[in-house]
């Protein structure tokens, strides 16, 4: 992995991470303003290419759960299955992140989830 790919995952899952947090206290300026830096992120992330690709599917298996669910949500379009899983677990757990993850997929399914 470059040096480069590291400094993009590392902004988008502490992003990613402030983004739940703020979310959980209801702070929705810190919200939106770390979801516009993980998009950010997310978008050099995917012009690496394959070693983008592999290094956000590595968030998969994050300890955050907010980190989890943005990972499984844009890893969708690399690897469905493996994504799928872990989006499913949080609407089968029924916890804090449930119900994104299930509109997430059904966004996905219906073909209409729009991700930078």
């Amino acid at each position: 992995m470059t040096e480069r790919v590291r400094e993009l995952i590392a902004t988008y899952r502490s992003s990613a991470e402030k983004h739940g947090e703020a979310t959980r206290k209801g702070d929705y300026r810190k919200a939106n303003k770390h979801h516009d830096i993980l998009n950010d992120a997310l978008v050099e992330i995917r012009k690496t290419g394959k070693i983008g690709a592999a290094a956000l599917m590595d968030l998969l298996t994050d300890d955050d759960d907010s980190v989890r669910c943005w990972a499984a949500t844009h890893c969708l379009v690399v690897e469905e299955p493996a994504a799928r899983r872990v989006l499913q677990q949080f609407v089968d757990d029924g916890g804090f992140l449930a119900m994104d993850a299930e509109m997430v997929l059904k966004e996905w399914d219906k073909g209409t989830l729009k991700t930078p």
